[in-house]
């Protein structure tokens, strides 16, 4: 319907904020969210109901190319007013997810799972480790053979699902990053920000007007009937009066979600902050320690806004759940146990680990194999 209203004179926030029809901003992301848990198992449905020419590989579709590219807010209808960009990035958001998700491989449609589970059963039964292989195998042609039609041209790899691991330093290849403290000003690795907030943290790599819109997005989605279920919660381990300052079952606030979106939509930004929690150098630890200290300061706001997010406003999971995250080269570990204190994201979909490495291997021209972990044993 909204693609065929014509915007001249009212634009798509007055359309969805239509106060005779009872409809808002959050109220749609409320939707959008139910359609994709609840409504999960019938995405095939949907997605054959709608009718649109951006299932044609043929036709470049420009809303694709401006969600995953460039977020340039002078390519929206009204780029003056942040209200009408913001509803037109949730709109975008939406179509991508309904009419692409297909065209770029992060699901396989009815007749692409056939092919892999039947790949997967041409395998003897007591050789399953090669048969999850050649699995493996057959995803990532599908997903490369779609990569090479919906190529979308990217500066900065957005990388929070890889872990990049320094070659040249072996001393402790099972750790990964620094654990910070953000809260115990006593502590030897305490992180006291350099600036008095988030917003003047951000907008040393933010014009303002992308700042005003990270807090109206910010705001729908605090408001979303969804978010009530986030609340304060604390291990027996954890002190809250003490550490976090905030009181057991309080709702999360607007900057845990615009810190959320921060990472997970900003790769500059989270290229730069994680870069602040892994000694690159060939040197100890110990050696780089004040100076890895100092240039996280820089993000201190951030990464303190991100660790109760996890921590508080998080869950643990069960031994049932598998999540994905790969490492940029293939790696040796000398012991099973592996301590990861770099910020880094999960996925379930093992589709988007494939793509993420496909994209590794076509954004930096690396040779190198990623390796694949599969986390499934109670992690925050």
């Amino acid at each position: 319907i909204v693609h065929r209203i014509h915007c001249h004179k009212y634009g798509f926030y007055e359309i969805i904020n239509n106060i005779k029809c009872q409809y808002n901003n959050h109220k749609l992301l409320d939707d959008y969210h139910h359609l994709m848990v609840v409504h999960k198992h019938q995405f095939n449905e949907i997605f054959s109901n709608l009718k649109c020419q951006c299932n044609n590989y043929l036709i470049p579709c420009k809303i694709l190319q401006r969600n995953n590219g460039s977020s340039q807010i002078l390519e929206y209808f009204d780029s003056t007013d942040v209200e009408q960009v913001n509803i037109e990035r949730i709109l975008d958001s939406i179509h991508c997810f309904f009419l692409h998700s297909y065209d770029l491989g992060l699901r396989f449609t009815k007749s692409e799972s056939f092919k892999i589970d039947q790949h997967e059963l041409d395998i003897l039964d007591n050789d399953r480790m090669n048969g999850k292989t050649l699995r493996i195998q057959k995803m990532n042609e599908i997903i490369i053979s779609k990569h090479s039609k919906n190529v979308i041209k990217r500066k900065h790899l957005n990388s929070k699902f890889m872990t990049n691991v320094n070659k040249h330093n072996n001393e402790n290849i099972c750790d990964f990053g620094v654990g910070y403290e953000y809260f115990n000003k006593y502590d030897e690795y305490y992180i006291n920000p350099k600036y008095d907030s988030l917003k003047n943290e951000m907008l040393k790599h933010l014009k303002i007007k992308e700042w005003n819109l990270l807090n109206i997005r910010g705001l729908n989605l605090k408001q979303k009937e969804y978010s009530k279920l986030l609340t304060a919660s604390y291990d027996n381990d954890l002190d809250e009066k003490h550490t976090f300052h905030i009181d057991k079952g309080s709702l999360i606030s607007i900057s845990h979600f615009i810190a959320i979106m921060i990472w997970s939509n900003y790769a500059e930004i989270q290229t730069k902050f994680v870069s602040t929690c892994v000694n690159t150098n060939n040197h100890s630890f110990i050696m780089n320690r004040q100076k890895l200290i100092k240039s996280h300061q820089k993000y201190g706001n951030l990464g303190k806004i991100l660790y109760e997010t996890v921590h508080i406003f998080g869950y643990k999971t069960n031994e049932r759940d598998q999540f994905y995250h790969c490492l940029n080269r293939e790696t040796y570990f000398s012991t099973c146990v592996i301590s990861i204190t770099s910020p880094f994201s999960v996925t379930r979909n093992l589709n988007v680990m494939l793509k993420t490495i496909k994209k590794s291997l076509s954004i930096n021209n690396n040779n190198n194999a990623p390796l694949i972990l599969t986390l499934n044993d109670n992690i925050p």
